[in-house]
C-alpha cells in the first residue's frame, strides 16, 4: 500500500485510476509458469448432481490456465475452468500452468432412483423382476447406469445383485435396496405361500396295474381303464415327481404314457408349472403269436380290439 501512495502522489493522478493501474500491473506480472492452485477447495466440490456446473478458479487469476478432464464422460471443464456434470461416475479436474499443476476429484451423481413395481410381490419360489430407473436432476432418465441389488433378508426374499430378480424363499416381507450413479432406493416385496397344483392320473388300455410316486401322495390302481385310490396329488410349483408305474401281475403290462408324460419307460419325471394329467396305458395279455419258428412272444391289447406287441 506504501508503493500504490508513492505512485498516486508523484503522478497526480485519482486514487480510482491509479488501482486500476495498480490491478491491471498485478494481473500482467503473472509469470507463465506461475504456482497454480484450484478453488475453492477440494471439500467443496466433492459431489455434483448431473447435469449441473460448478466453476472453479485458481489463484494468481486464470491466464495461460490449461483446463482438463481426465474422463470427459462423466464431465467436461471449459477454458475458464467451469465444470459440467454428464453422466454418473469420478473424474479429476487438472489446472495446469507451466510445469506446475493442482488437481480435484469430482463425482457426478445421479439425483435419485425410481423403483418398482410400488407393490412387489411374489409366490414362494417364484421369481419377478424389480426396476430402477436414474434420473439427474432435471427429472431426465439417464441410461445405461449399473445398479446393484441387496436383499436385507435372504431367508424371506433373494435378488440377483445386477439384474434385479427376486425369487421368493419363504412367505413373509423382504426389503429389498438398489444402488445405482451414487443415488439410493429401496422397496418391500411381500413373499406369498407357493402355489399349488394338482396332478392326475387317469388310464387307458386293458390291462391292470399301478402308478404312484415312490415319496407318497399318489397310489393309483389302474384296471382296465378305470382308476382308483390315491389317484390326484398336490405339489407346489417347479416340485419335481417322478411316476412308478408298475404291471398288476401275469399277463399285465405296461404299454406307454401320455399326455403329462412320454415314452414307454416304466418311470416317467414331471415337473410341476400348473395342474396336469397324466395318462398310463396298460396292456393285457391275448394269445401267443410266433417270431420265427419256434421263438413265442407275447401279444398285449392295449383297447378293444386291438393288440400291442411288446418286446
Amino acid at each position: 500500500m506504501a508503493n500504490l501512495i508513492a505512485v498516486t502522489s508523484l503522478v497526480g493522478h485519482s486514487l480510482a485510476a491509479t488501482l486500476v493501474l495498480f490491478s491491471l500491473a498485478c494481473s500482467d506480472s503473472t509469470s507463465p509458469d506461475a504456482p497454480v492452485l484450484i478453488e475453492p477447495a477440494a471439500q467443496m466440490v466433492q459431489t455434483v448432481q448431473v447435469p449441473r456446473t460448478v466453476q472453479l478458479t485458481t489463484d494468481g487469476g486464470g491466464r495461460g490456465v490449461l483446463w482438463t478432464s481426465s474422463n470427459p464422460r462423466v464431465a467436461i471443464v471449459s477454458n475458464s475452468g467451469l465444470v459440467k456434470t454428464l453422466f454418473p461416475g469420478t473424474t479429476t479436474i487438472t489446472a495446469r500452468r507451466g510445469s506446475h499443476s493442482d488437481a480435484v476429484s469430482l463425482t457426478a451423481v445421479a439425483a435419485r432412483l425410481d423403483v418398482g413395481p410400488n407393490a412387489a410381490s411374489v409366490a414362494v419360489h417364484r421369481t419377478a423382476v424389480l426396476r430402477a430407473i436414474a434420473r439427474d436432476a432435471d427429472g431426465a432418465q439417464l441410461l445405461d447406469v449399473p445398479m446393484r441389488w441387496t436383499s436385507e433378508n435372504a431367508r424371506i426374499a433373494s435378488v440377483d445383485a445386477s439384474t434385479g430378480a427376486v425369487q421368493g424363499v419363504t412367505p413373509g416381507v423382504a426389503t429389498i435396496s438398489v444402488e445405482g450413479g451414487g443415488a439410493t432406493a429401496s422397496l418391500t416385496v411381500t413373499v406369498t405361500p407357493a402355489e399349488r397344483f394338482t396332478l392326475t392320473i387317469d388310464a387307458a388300455g386293458m390291462g391292470n396295474g399301478t402308478v404312484r410316486v415312490a415319496d407318497g401322495g399318489i397310489n393309483c390302481v389302474i384296471a382296465a381303464s378305470a382308476t382308483s385310490g390315491a389317484c390326484v396329488g398336490t405339489y407346489e410349483w417347479g416340485t419335481t415327481v417322478t411316476l412308478v408305474a408298475t404291471p398288476g401281475g401275469a399277463g399285465h403290462a405296461f404299454v406307454s404314457w401320455a399326455r403329462g408324460c412320454v415314452g414307454t419307460a416304466a418311470t416317467c419325471v414331471v415337473t410341476i408349472y400348473e395342474s396336469q394329467t397324466v395318462v398310463a396305458t396298460f396292456g393285457k395279455r391275448l394269445e401267443f403269436g410266433r417270431i420265427g419258428a419256434d421263438s413265442p412272444s407275447p401279444v398285449y391289447s392295449s383297447s378293444p380290439g386291438a393288440g400291442e406287441h411288446l418286446k
